[in-house]
């Protein structure tokens, strides 16, 4: 005996949940041009791709954006063919006729955040609208979905159907919607559910009230709201990992700095030649110059990649060894403040003015850094 309607659609409901993923053989896969720079970004942590940092501490968070095969193909010369790849023909020839049985096209698409802070922020606002315990999250939409197929197929199965009812249950999906905020959606997995939502208690193409059509329709609206929920999970994922990536990397950044201000203040303000105000031994000289250079320019000051930490860093590492000819103009993109920019080479730098026993200069400067590093702890 075959499976009913409804236990098709819950039997296929069931295989989607256990294997997630996408289709690859009815996708194809896309970058824009102008994002082929940010593709060759190193990851901003282990193999984690979705997030990728520049040189100046830039982080870009990556999604898939879906569009129709037949939109890259109208502007297939902004593209980049990601997958598949074709044996008879270029990726440009590929991407001008795609083929029919490819039924989406998923743009690889980078979003940049110019602190790690907005970045923390992008993931938790991604995660509140995806999975979020409010309504009109789309776990919660795909969740009231599946509970009014389940509702409105035992209505079916049980009344049956006939002019009065079909008015009152197609009423009813429409208040469904409004309270799923399902009336204006862009996702097609959104839009096919909402649209065979609104079918179900509708007339055949004859005209005529036929449940069985109707309990297809509904059957289809159910598995667009399961691919809803795998959806939901997979982005739970990974922007559940996104997020720790970035909490930790602000952390370890902002321990980094307090423990480069302490110690500034442990360890160099408080050594003997700070004290003494004159001159020094070789000795003590090379005891500043071992924590200044190895513990805190070459050590600490390492750890800072983003931004707006790794301008402070910089500045700080700048101020107490000095800058190389070669990285003037990295770090000048990196600090991009103007009045900041005067240590970059036209000021000794602190180990300069421990080396010629002028320590009150460095005492002064030290003071400076200790400003910087406090100012973006805030």
């Amino acid at each position: 005996m075959g499976l009913t309607v409804e236990m098709q659609g819950y039997e296929w409901g069931k295989k989607l949940l256990e294997v997630g993923g996408a289709d690859f053989n009815k996708l194809v896969l896309v970058a824009r041009t102008e994002d082929a720079l940010v593709m060759g970004l190193p990851p901003l942590m282990g193999e984690n791709t979705n997030l990728r940092l520049d040189a100046v501490g830039d982080i870009y968070a990556i999604s898939w954006r879906e569009k129709s095969p037949r939109e890259i193909e109208q502007r297939a010369t902004d593209f980049q063919l990601l997958y598949p790849h074709p044996k008879k023909q270029t990726p440009e020839e590929y991407l001008q006729h795609i083929p029919q049985f490819r039924e989406k096209a998923m743009v690889w698409s980078p979003a940049l955040f110019t602190s790690i802070e907005s970045a923390i922020r992008g993931q938790r606002h991604v995660m509140n609208r995806v999975v979020g315990s409010g309504e009109a999250s789309d776990l919660w939409q795909a969740e009231k979905v599946i509970e009014a197929v389940d509702e409105l197929a035992e209505t079916v199965l049980g009344g049956g159907l006939n002019p009065n009812n079909l008015s009152l249950l197609n009423q009813g999906v429409e208040e469904l919607l409004v309270r799923a905020n399902l009336t204006d959606v862009q996702a097609g997995r959104k839009i096919q559910m909402m649209e065979k939502l609104r079918k179900a208690f509708t007339r055949d193409s004859l005209g005529r009230i036929n449940p069985l059509v109707t309990r297809i329709r509904l059957r289809s609206a159910f598995i667009n709201a399961v691919r809803q929920l795998v959806f939901s999970s997979r982005v739970a994922d990974k922007y559940t990992a996104n997020a720790v990536q970035l909490n930790y990397e602000r952390e370890m950044t902002r321990w980094a700095l307090r423990e480069t201000g302490d110690l500034l203040e442990r360890k160099l303000q408080a050594h003997v030649g700070f004290r003494k105000q004159g001159e020094e031994d070789y000795r003590q000289r090379r005891q500043l110059e071992t924590i200044m250079v190895e513990e805190i320019a070459h050590g600490l000051l390492t750890i800072p990649r983003v931004k707006p930490y790794l301008a402070a860093a910089r500045l700080a590492g700048i101020s107490l060894i000095g800058c190389k000819p070669a990285a003037v103009e990295l770090n000048r993109r990196i600090i991009g403040n103007e009045a900041d920019l005067k240590w970059l080479g036209k000021t000794d730098s602190v180990v300069q003015m421990v080396a010629g026993d002028r320590f009150s200069e460095a005492e002064k400067r030290v003071e400076e850094i200790k400003a910087v590093i406090e100012n973006v702890l805030q």
